[in-house]
C-alpha cells in the first residue's frame, strides 16, 4: 500500500529572498554594529552608514530590529501557507523539527564557549556568560523566564514558539475562516497585552502578545496573495494588526513608542519590503541566484549562532589583526559553522520529523483497512 505522503510545498522565492535578506541584516548589527561598542573603537564604513542611511531614515538598532520585523511577517505568511493543508500532529512535528535540534546543538556550543570564554577573562553576555538555565534555552523559552540568557537572540523564538503554539489551537478556525481566525488573535492580544496589569499574570506572557500582531500582518498578506481574501480586508487586517501592536506596545512597553525609538516605523519599513518583494516577483519570473538560496537555506543557523561566535573572535582577534579584520572573521566563522549545521543538522532532523509522519500516515491507512475502510488519497 502506497503511503499517505505529507503535503509538498514548492520554495516561494520572493520569501526564500527575504529569509536571507532578514537574517544578513540581523548579522550586521550584531557582527559588524557590536564589537565597535563593545571594544571602543571608531568604525568608519559603520559610521558613514549610519551618519548617511540609517539616521536619516531612522532605522534603529543597525537595522537589527528591521531583520526580526521582516522574520515575523515571513512566520506569519509560511505557517498559514503550510498550515492550511496541515493537521495539528504534522504541523507540531514539522516544528519540533525544524527548530529544536538546531537550537539545542546552539545551547551546547554557546555554553562551551562561554566556559573558555570566562577563562581568558571575558565578561560579556552576548557569548553566553552568566547564562541562567540552559533547560530553558533549550527548551527556546528562557526569554523573560530566565535572569540571563544562553542565546541573546532567544527572544525571537520564544515569540515564534508562543505564536506556533496559538496556530496549533486556532488551525481547525484556520481552515474554516480566515477571518475569524485573525480576529480571534487580534483580540487575545490586546487582552494578553491589558492583562499585564494583573498580579498574577507573567509579564513574559503579555510581551509575547505584544509582537504577534505583525505575524497577523503576514497572515493578511498571504491571504489576499493566495486569493482567499479581498485586497480591502487585507489592507483592514493589516491596518488593525499595527494599531493593535501599538496598543500592546503602549502597554507593555510604553519606552519603545518614545519618538527616539521608532520601533513602530521599523514595521511599516518592514511592511513596505515585504510587499515590495512580492509585487518585483510577481511582475516578472524570477529565479534566486546560488548566494540568496545558500543565505535562505543558512538563515536559520545563522541566526542562531552568529552573535557568540562573531563577539568572541572580536574580542580574541582585535588585539593581532584590528577591528575590520576580526569582524570579517567573525562573520566568516558564523557562516562556515552556520553551514555545517544546516547540511548535518537541520536538513537530517527535518529527515527524521518527514520519515514520522510518513510511518504515522502509513498507520493510519493501516487501520482504516482493517476496519473496513480505504486509505485517504
Amino acid at each position: 500500500m502506497k503511503a499517505v505522503e505529507a503535503p509538498q510545498h514548492k520554495t516561494i522565492q520572493f520569501v526564500e529572498f527575504l529569509r536571507a535578506m532578514a537574517c544578513l541584516l540581523v548579522v550586521y548589527c550584531h557582527v559588524f554594529g557590536r564589537p565597535p561598542i563593545v571594544l571602543h573603537q571608531s568604525w568608519a564604513p559603520g559610521k558613514a552608514l549610519a551618519d548617511y542611511f540609517l539616521d536619516p531614515l531612522g532605522i534603529i538598532q543597525n537595522f537589527g530590529f528591521l531583520g526580526v520585523t521582516v522574520f515575523f511577517l515571513i512566520s506569519g505568511f509560511i505557517v498559514t501557507h503550510t498550515g492550511l493543508t496541515e493537521s495539528r500532529f504534522s504541523f507540531f512535528v514539522k516544528r519540533v523539527f525544524r527548530i529544536y535540534p538546531a537550537l539545542v546543538v546552539t545551547v551546547v556550543l554557546t555554553i562551551l564557549l562561554a566556559k573558555h570564554a570566562v577563562s581568558l577573562g571575558m565578561q560579556d553576555p552576548a557569548i553566553g556568560i552568566g547564562y541562567t538555565s540552559a533547560a530553558l534555552a533549550a527548551l527556546g523559552f528562557e526569554a523573560g523566564f530566565a535572569k540571563s540568557a544562553v542565546i541573546q537572540v532567544g527572544w525571537t523564538i520564544t515569540i515564534e514558539l508562543f505564536f506556533y503554539l496559538i496556530m496549533v489551537a486556532l488551525l481547525p478556525l484556520l481552515k474554516r475562516s480566515p477571518v475569524r481566525c485573525m480576529a480571534t488573535i487580534l483580540v487575545m492580544c490586546a487582552l494578553g497585552a491589558a492583562a499585564s496589569v494583573l498580579p498574577f499574570v507573567h509579564k513574559t506572557i503579555s510581551h509575547m502578545f505584544a509582537y504577534i500582531p505583525i505575524f497577523i500582518i503576514g497572515m493578511s498578506v498571504y491571504f489576499y496573495w493566495a486569493r482567499r481574501i479581498q485586497a480591502t480586508t487585507a489592507i483592514a487586517f493589516g491596518a488593525a494588526s499595527f494599531g493593535t501592536f501599538i496598543f500592546c506596545m503602549a502597554v507593555v512597553h510604553p519606552d519603545q513608542l518614545a519618538p527616539s525609538t521608532l520601533f513602530g516605523a521599523q514595521v511599516v519599513y518592514a511592511v513596505a519590503i515585504f510587499l515590495a518583494a512580492i509585487w518585483f516577483y510577481g511582475v516578472q519570473p524570477v529565479s534566486n541566484g546560488p548566494i540568496i538560496k545558500f543565505f535562505a537555506d543558512v538563515s536559520y543557523s545563522l541566526y542562531l549562532v552568529h552573535l557568540p561566535i562573531s563577539v568572541f573572535l572580536a574580542y580574541r582577534l582585535f588585539p593581532f589583526i584590528g577591528l575590520t579584520g576580526s569582524m570579517v572573521a567573525g562573520l566568516v566563522a558564523s557562516v562556515a559553522l552556520s553551514y555545517a549545521m544546516f547540511r548535518w543538522i537541520e536538513k537530517p532532523a527535518q529527515k527524521v520529523g518527514r520519515k514520522l509522519l510518513d510511518i504515522s500516515a502509513r498507520h493510519r491507512g493501516h487501520d482504516r483497512v482493517v476496519d473496513g475502510l480505504q486509505p485517504r488519497p
